[in-house]
């Protein structure tokens, strides 16, 4: 199966690490969080851009998301693969769309994010995630409440 190297394989291995992260959100469950993660972990808007080089530095996004998500009553994060592909043997590129929804209905607009995973060892990981949303957004707010704890200045900011 290693050199299985399909569009299908990459599809199904991008969207069960998509699965697992969204199971931690849900559960709360950090550990678990942090073992689909690759280090340093990028984050990017088209307004912001922070990276994660610490646990604790991940620590302070999740559980800011997962407060913001409560505080405006999401009742699902879904999170579902278009396309995925791999760019050699340990890195798959690809596309999902993420969804906040409340008893169904959504939020606010779902948005494309594209990321990028890397094998380490037996385990597939996020390295760098870039998500299509306009300030202002949940996940903008989101980024620069938990920036200016990560970083005094804040998260980068990537507009004029």
């Amino acid at each position: 199966m290693a050199g299985d190297l399909t569009p299908d394989r990459a599809q199904r291995l991008y969207q069960e690490m998509l699965d697992r992260m969204g199971a931690a959100y849900e559960s709360g469950d950090f550990d678990d969080y942090c073992e689909v993660i690759e280090w340093p972990f990028t984050l990017a808007t088209f307004d912001h851009t922070i990276t994660m080089r610490t646990r604790s530095d991940l620590r302070v996004m999740f559980d800011a998301f997962r407060k913001r998500l409560e505080q405006i009553g999401v009742t699902q994060f879904v999170r579902t693969c278009l396309a995925a592909q791999f760019q050699g043997p340990e890195r798959i590129e690809g596309t999902h769309v993420s969804s906040c929804l409340r008893g169904g209905i959504y939020i606010e607009d779902p948005f494309p994010v594209t990321s990028i995973m890397k094998l380490r060892g037996d385990l597939w990981k996020a390295a760098s995630s870039q998500n299509a949303l306009p300030d202002p957004s949940l996940f903008n707010q989101v980024m620069v409440e938990a920036g200016r704890k990560i970083c005094p200045k804040g998260p980068e900011t990537t507009r004029d």
